[in-house]
């Protein structure tokens, strides 16, 4: 058959291409003109195309396209009676041949004729078209594993001459860009690759004010003994910026803490990864020093953070995290949420939540009895009527059919979820103590709201996902905004509502996000404060506790 022949005898046919990255612009449109020229001497009919851009052949994980096409057949959804590939790589290159294999046996088992179009044998299922085409499975595999290999060893040589192979940077280190020649190019930003591929990079230390906040954060830790959160607080407070999306938090800290190179050595080859397996730790023995910089911090004072960071964060036991809970008893003649965050030695609020169920739980664990005012407080100082609460729940659960923990969080007044499980232990706890019907089982209960999830809740297509808030990046003249156009944007709202929130700025979508705000200002409560509304955590949790219904009454001060 010739391209000629009358439109009603084509064969009707799906194409499907891959390329592997970005770099290879217009291996799409190569396959497709092959395709193309394929159906046209054959008599085929393109009708529908499967494309997976910028996508490894390594593995299936990741290829939507692929999983599509694989879906359509096995529901026998598709239109097409043959499927038209490039060559038997474009199928992926697996490193067990049998599945791609596998994936072929299942379109031809659906009725659907494959077909490689730039092989040089013709699919038809004879002995030697099989022998061939497994052959050239294998070679798929052998060519991205001997790739693998090839650029492992280069890197390698790379960093034993000294010269940086990763991409990222911590905080208080710049990636600079040299040519092949030694000399200095410029510093590589956050983001910047190099454009000349001989060029290449070695770590210099950072600006100044990044070097004494690094060191600022080992003395804290050291020397204060503040843990993470606090030490993220202060550096906030401060208004010591962060060159990464977002203001501190106790994970960034933590990072700096841990990180080795702060001594003024960089290591290469701490994890390895084998076509694209998870990644595993090496043996220091096998680590290659790739240069030495000059420290940062002595080696000494970071032996001593990594000494106090090893024994806070230990796999302890229930008793052992006990023994720690007594000793801060008997230090501080108490227990509370605010005592234990700033204990260094005491696990985090999260850990002895998630450990024992809720702080109750855990000082009950120990034989501690907390006064009945302190009780029936929340972490922020909010006076709990645990009656009205689990009455909020019944009324919940009596309005919609369900209740839900995005529920609770969605409904004015009415406690967080996470209020409900630091007071009860978890919210299914809670759903008992009111005597709702849910299902006592987590499994059940998580099973429950994936199944009115996927038949629509409150009016909502099943399946079909919010719409997400546009990304607003600039004005109406086509420039970005200004800080007095932000600004003015959030008085707006607190003219309109009396308050500002996060969320509030989230479903405003005239206005950039919450993100947009936090690396403009450094954070959401200096952009508050900009726009002439509190500006510290502690008057806006008095504030929104102000605003809720009488389950939450007015704060202590002196828990505030």
């Amino acid at each position: 058959m010739n391209g000629s022949a009358h439109p009603r005898s084509l064969i009707p046919a799906a194409q499907y291409l891959r390329m592997s990255d970005e770099h290879q612009r217009y291996s799409i449109a190569n396959q497709t003109a092959a395709i193309a020229r394929y159906a046209e001497q054959r008599g085929f009919e393109i009708v529908q195309t499967y494309a997976d851009e910028g996508r490894t052949g390594l593995r299936r994980k990741g290829r939507r396209a692929l999983n599509a096409l694989l879906d359509d057949v096995r529901a026998k959804t598709f239109q097409f009676k043959a499927l038209l590939i490039l060559d038997v790589s474009r199928w992926g290159r697996y490193q067990n041949y049998d599945e791609s294999a596998a994936y072929e046996f299942m379109c031809w088992e659906a009725g659907i004729d494959v077909r490689f179009c730039v092989e040089p044998f013709e699919n038809d299922g004879s002995p030697g078209s099989s022998i061939v085409k497994h052959i050239k499975r294998i070679m798929a595999g052998e060519y991205v594993r001997e790739l693998s290999d090839r650029l492992r060893r280069a890197k390698k040589l790379q960093a034993q001459l000294g010269h940086h192979t990763g991409s990222a940077v911590v905080f208080g280190i710049r990636r600079e860009l040299i040519t092949h020649e030694g000399r200095t190019r410029q510093i590589l930003q956050a983001g910047e690759r190099k454009a000349i591929t001989t060029d290449r990079i070695r770590l210099v230390l950072g600006p100044a004010e990044e070097i004494a906040t690094v060191r600022e954060i080992f003395r804290l830790f050291v020397r204060r003994r503040l843990n993470h959160e606090a030490i993220a607080r202060r550096l906030i407070k401060e208004g010591r910026p962060h060159p990464t999306a977002g203001p501190w938090t106790g994970a960034k800290v933590r990072r700096v803490l841990v990180d080795e190179i702060y001594t003024g050595v960089v290591f290469y080859g701490k994890t390895w990864q084998y076509l694209k397996s998870p990644p595993k730790r090496t043996a220091r023995s096998s680590w290659i020093k790739v240069q030495e910089l000059p420290p940062i911090v002595p080696k000494r004072l970071f032996n001593e953070a990594k000494a106090i960071f090893d024994a806070t964060t230990a796999r302890l036991s229930n008793d052992e995290i006990a023994e720690r809970l007594r000793r801060c008893l008997a230090e501080q003649g108490r227990l509370t949420a605010a005592i234990l965050i700033r204990c260094p030695y005491t696990p985090s609020i999260h850990t002895l939540e998630r450990r024992f169920g809720g702080l109750n739980a855990a000082y009950a664990y120990i034989g501690y009895e907390p006064s009945k005012y302190a009780k029936n407080r929340g972490r922020g100082g909010t006076r709990w009527d645990e009656a009205a609460a689990l009455a909020k729940l019944q009324d919940l659960h009596a309005e919609h059919g369900f209740i839900s923990g995005l529920l609770i969080n969605s409904t004015r007044g009415v406690p967080s979820a996470k209020a409900y499980r630091i007071h009860f232990g978890s919210l299914l706890t809670a759903y008992a103590r009111a005597g709702l019907n849910t299902p006592l089982d987590r499994s059940e209960y998580v099973r429950a709201g994936a199944k009115r999830a996927g038949r629509g809740v409150n009016g909502r297509a099943p399946n079909v996902r919010p719409p997400r808030k546009p990304s607003v990046l600039r004005n109406a003249a086509g420039a970005r905004f200004s800080n007095e156009e932000l600004v003015g944007f959030l008085r707006r709202l607190l003219e309109k509502h009396g308050y500002l929130n996060e969320c509030m700025i989230q479903l405003d979508h005239t206005i950039p996000t919450a993100t947009y705000f936090r690396k403009r200002f450094g954070t959401l409560l200096a952009a508050y404060g900009a726009a002439g509304y509190v500006s510290t955590q502690t008057e806006v949790l008095r504030l929104a506790a102000a605003r809720r219904s009488p389950l939450a009454v007015e704060t202590d001060s002196r828990l505030a």
